[in-house]
């Protein structure tokens, strides 16, 4: 009744009608029906997400008590703090049978979500699964290289029989009638998966928050975001709750979480390069390792930049054993993956590389603690005998900008059409507003200009940059980014360069309030999604007073440590961003305050196919590093 009253004309709305006459009145009532009907609808979608959010905890609550039953050989906390190469090598011997380890994990997970909020249910069947498996071995056969390993789903990963919403309450209840094609692989090999995890709302965001399953909170600050979009994963397993974890990845949102939460992730080729030059000889297919085929996209049809299935956990030979599963078994269930084997030899390898490394794209400078997590990456790799050599990412701006402009090219039609009606979670709001206010003549071409005369030139070319393109700007656009993967590959290739090491991202883990606001401190691993690079982040120590108070003199300290007596012509030529003095970099500072504790991470990227050296790189510097990186606070 209330709401209908607020509905009810003014004074002045009244007179208004009697001057209108006939017409008024029609056109009034009208929208008021419309009123009534777009309320109702938002009523309705707002019980369901409450319902389902609801039937979340009370499947959470009945794990808690259910798996304090039926695991009496080892206590939980005693199995899983169990390293990964010991508990595979148990389950493999029978010292642990599988239905007690996913039991345990269980029980961790479900007790580790009351402190985090990190799940959004458990998977049934997972025991009977672990049963099945245990079965198998008493009769001396292994599933697997995953045998009864625990893995945790990200929410947006279809699995047969639950819905992905994406924290979209009208997707509840839209059932799965097959696994993704990575959960069915990861099966094949002998994991189980048991737990679902929490996303933000449409994957869109670096935060973890949602108008059905609520927040994430980081485990080293919890007034801190887990980040995005694969942040329940990363909280889940920083904390011990899972041994390894599904994410996907399509501007960083395996690798930023990872990097927040101090674990690895990691982001293989997703073989999206399909386009063929007249000048090559190419064949269009298969073009990659691992399928991309199963998991709910809120840009359907969307191929300029393509999303990536990638593996999350502590170690980062895990995520070795888990990227062998997926390349070994993919294939038999999507035939566009190119059957090439997993190279254990290229992965244990002992050669010495040429590593390429920098801690500015000229885009925006990353912070203190950032850039020095860079460079004891490279003096711990340089200890390890291998040769180290400052590298400049070729036009990373273009690059940023166009990627920019192909996920947004329909003018943010398919996600406004997701929304509509929906509660729009506060990490999204500025991004939605943004994205509904670009290509208007005002901000599109007004409000740059008036941006360029005080400085903010970043900020011009982003608004630019978006909105709806037309046919023959969108195929420019993809064939734009062709002619920059060429010129990426060319330079390593001219550099010697086997890998590269750079920031994982602008910042540590920020304040959820400011993440809509600062999406393009993302551009470290936005730039491998739109390249197509393997890439996959890894922690490597922790931030300290000496980063917060070099602060001071950031961004320029940064960006000279990179860039040198190059920089003032680099910014000339509009190949660099100087200091803007903008709302991103104000942002940056403030969240750049209160950061001592949080770990710092790298980021190790090769080019396309070689998955097996990326992560070999990544083992290194954890193996150099790791005893460097924080215990979270739980």
């Amino acid at each position: 009744f209330r709401s209908l009253c607020s509905m009810a004309p003014s004074r002045q709305t009244m007179t208004m009608l009697a001057l209108g006459g006939v017409p008024a009145i029609i056109i009034f009532i009208f929208r008021l029906l419309q009123a009534i009907k777009v309320s109702r609808k938002r009523k309705d979608l707002e019980e369901k997400a409450h319902k389902r959010r609801n039937e979340s905890m009370q499947q959470i609550e009945k794990v808690v008590a259910l798996s304090k039953e039926g695991s009496n050989d080892e206590p939980g906390d005693a199995v899983t703090n169990i390293a990964y190469k010991d508990l595979k090598e148990k389950l493999e011997t029978g010292q642990l049978a599988a239905y007690d380890v996913v039991n345990a994990y269980r029980r961790k997970a479900a007790s580790l979500h009351k402190e985090l909020n990190c799940l959004t249910g458990f998977i049934e069947g997972a025991l009977e699964q672990a049963k099945t498996l245990d079965s198998l071995r008493t009769s001396g056969q292994l599933k697997g290289v995953l045998h009864g390993i625990p893995v945790s789903v990200k929410e947006t990963i279809l699995l047969k029989g639950y819905d992905s919403t994406a924290g979209i309450a009208k997707r509840c209840g839209i059932l799965s009638e097959e696994d993704s094609v990575a959960i069915a692989a990861i099966k094949e090999a002998g994991g189980v998966p048991f737990c679902r995890t929490n996303i933000p709302q449409t994957n869109l965001s670096y935060g973890c928050s949602n108008p059905i399953y609520g927040a994430t909170c980081n485990p080293f600050k919890k007034d801190r975001t887990s980040g995005g979009s694969s942040g329940g994963e990363a909280a889940l397993i920083c904390c011990g709750g899972s041994v390894l974890g599904m994410g996907t990845d399509i501007g960083g949102s395996i690798r930023v979480p990872a990097a927040f939460c101090g674990i690895c992730g990691f982001k293989p080729f997703s073989g999206s390069r399909i386009v063929l030059f007249e000048c090559e000889s190419h064949t269009a297919l298969p073009r990659r390792r691992i399928s991309r085929r199963g998991s709910f996209s809120v840009l359907p049809g969307q191929t300029g930049v393509a999303a990536s299935f990638g593996p999350m956990a502590k170690e980062v030979d895990t995520i070795a054993a888990a990227m062998s599963a997926l390349v070994t078994y993919s294939n038999k269930y999507d035939t566009f993956v190119a059957p090439i084997p997993w190279s254990w030899d290229t992965y244990n390898a002992s050669s010495k590389l040429r590593i390429g490394y920098y801690v500015a794209d000229g885009f925006i400078a990353s912070t203190p603690a950032c850039a020095r997590a860079v460079r004891e990456a490279c003096h711990a790799m340089r200890a390890r005998g291998h040769q180290i050599i400052p590298f400049k990412p070729p036009h990373a701006i273009k690059c940023l900008l166009l990627f920019i402009k192909l996920l947004t090219a329909d003018g943010g039609k398919s996600v406004f059409e997701l929304l509509q009606n929906e509660t729009v979670d506060g990490s999204l709001r500025a991004f939605v507003e943004g994205v509904r206010v670009s290509g208007s003549f005002w901000t599109g071409k007004l409000l740059p200009k008036a941006l360029r005369r005080q400085g903010k030139k970043r900020v011009a070319d982003l608004l630019e940059s978006q909105g709806i393109c037309s046919t023959d700007e969108l195929w420019k656009a993809q064939s734009e980014r062709i002619r920059l993967q060429a010129i990426w590959e060319k330079a390593f290739k001219e550099a010697g360069v086997d890998v590269l090491i750079c920031p994982s991202h602008t910042m540590l883990a920020p304040k959820p309030n400011v993440v809509a606001s600062s999406g393009i401190t993302l551009c470290y691993t936005q730039i491998f999604n739109f390249l197509d690079f393997p890439a996959g982040t890894v922690p490597v120590g922790t931030a300290n007073t000496e980063d917060e108070l070099a602060m001071e003199d950031w961004p320029h300290n940064t960006l000279k440590e990179q860039f040198g007596d190059d920089l003032q012509r680099m910014i000339d030529s509009n190949l660099v961003y100087g200091e803007q003095h903008d709302a991103v970099e104000a942002i940056v500072r403030s969240n750049c305050q209160g950061i001592v504790g949080l770990p710092t991470a790298v980021q190790c990227v090769t080019l396309p196919w070689k998955e097996e050296l990326c992560l070999r790189a990544m083992r290194e510097i954890q193996s150099a590093l790791g005893k460097n990186v924080p215990t979270p606070c739980l």
